[in-house]
């Protein structure tokens, strides 16, 4: 259960990593860049197999992978992020925050909503990535909708 946690606090941190690092790059926090490419260092805190490692890197550079999944991407996911502008703050932390628990369409306190569900594990997953690999991305605030958005 420690090990889940663990795994959980890395993905986020990796992501306010990228965040971070790309509304430094740029005056306009989630709007294209004129670098193109990133640099992102992973250190690894504590044991992680080689699998384990894989699915991690495959999330990432499935965040700006050209989408050929049929169905929802962590591309498209990730893409929400260009809706938002500089404004007052140069940068915008956290985008995932205000819907917390959302994960499909229908959520409501206490019920994450409708997702999908693999079925031979019968995991929920709500995206695709690279290598056929299936997440369950939060919903994400929409400033242009003022919504949460869901991927399903």
């Amino acid at each position: 259960m420690a090990y889940t946690y663990r795994l959980a606090a890395l993905l986020v941190l990796l992501t306010a990593t990228v965040v971070f690092s790309s509304a430094m790059m740029d005056e306009q926090p989630f709007r294209p860049s004129s670098i193109n490419n990133i640099s992102l260092n992973i250190v690894w805190y504590g044991k992680f197999t080689p699998i384990q490692r894989a699915v991690i890197v495959d999330f990432i550079r499935s965040l700006n992978s050209p989408s050929d999944a049929k169905g929802p991407s962590v591309a498209s996911w990730w893409k929400t992020t260009e809706k938002y502008k500089g404004g007052a703050s140069k940068i915008v932390l956290e985008p995932a925050s205000f819907c917390v628990d959302r994960f499909g369409s229908g959520a409501y306190p206490g019920y994450p909503g409708r997702v999908l569900v693999d079925k031979t594990t019968g995991a929920s997953y709500n995206a695709l990535g690279l290598a056929g690999r299936k997440y369950l991305l939060p919903a994400m605030w929409d400033p242009q909708a003022a919504e949460c958005r869901t991927l399903v």
